[in-house]
């Protein structure tokens, strides 16, 4: 069985449509840097889930933009993990874009 170290990728889904509260915010905000602390190497996908049948753009769903701004600032104030954003991988760092929305 691999241990949490032998990962290279870690893929979280941070949010899902209908759940998007400031709760589910900070549980994952602490699961990520939990995760991301125990294994300071692993690249980082951050998704949300739930919104592929919307025609909108994720940055255009007001609900959306809220639970990332939650979650990132909840994120900012536990600690960001080690080599954090040099981690995050692409489909992540378009999510950066959102918290000067």
């Amino acid at each position: 069985m691999k241990g949490i170290q032998d990962f290279t990728n870690f893929l979280f889904i941070i949010g899902e449509k209908g759940l998007l509260t400031e709760d589910n915010a900070i549980k994952q905000a602490r699961f990520v840097k939990q995760s991301a602390t125990d294994n300071i190497t692993a690249d980082i996908t951050m998704l949300i889930y739930g919104y592929d049948d919307d025609p909108r753009d994720l940055r255009q769903i007001p609900e959306v933009v809220r639970y990332i701004g939650q979650f990132a600032f909840v994120l900012h104030e536990i600690g960001l993990p080690p080599n954090f954003v040099k981690r995050l991988t692409p489909v992540s760092l378009r999510w950066k874009a959102l918290e000067n929305n």
